[in-house]
């Protein structure tokens, strides 16, 4: 979450959306390494307790595409275009050392992002 409240500042992403989207991007996980439908899973599982989340349509939309897309997304892809879905991405692989992989700026979609891998 830190990292998404962050960058959000000089991405313009929609703050609200950044902390259900840490909480929930990798919720339901079954092994930390590999685990492909992670982020679909994610999804669906945040529609299931919309009720308790706290967003607006256009937000909950916002979090729902990128918990599921942020393992397989890549810079340039049509989602990547959205600020607050960017910056939910970056965030994200931002925290990639904590399963002891380098940060790898190719994979990064803001320019906010890239130079805070300088900070790492």
């Amino acid at each position: 979450m830190e990292n998404g409240l962050k960058l959000a500042p000089e991405t313009g992403a929609d703050e609200a959306v950044i902390p259900y989207f840490a909480l929930l991007h990798d919720c339901c996980r079954w092994d930390e390494y590999e685990d492909p439908l992670h982020g679909p899973r994610a999804a669906s599982y945040a529609k299931k307790h919309r009720r308790l989340i706290q967003l607006d349509d256009y937000q909950f939309y916002l979090l729902i595409r990128a918990c599921a897309g942020h393992t397989h997304a890549l810079p340039g892809c049509k989602a990547s275009f959205n600020n607050t879905i960017a910056t939910c991405w970056d965030a994200d692989r931002l925290d990639i050392g904590r399963v002891g992989l380098v940060v790898d700026e190719r994979y990064l979609f803001t320019r906010a992002a890239k130079n805070r891998v300088f900070d790492l």
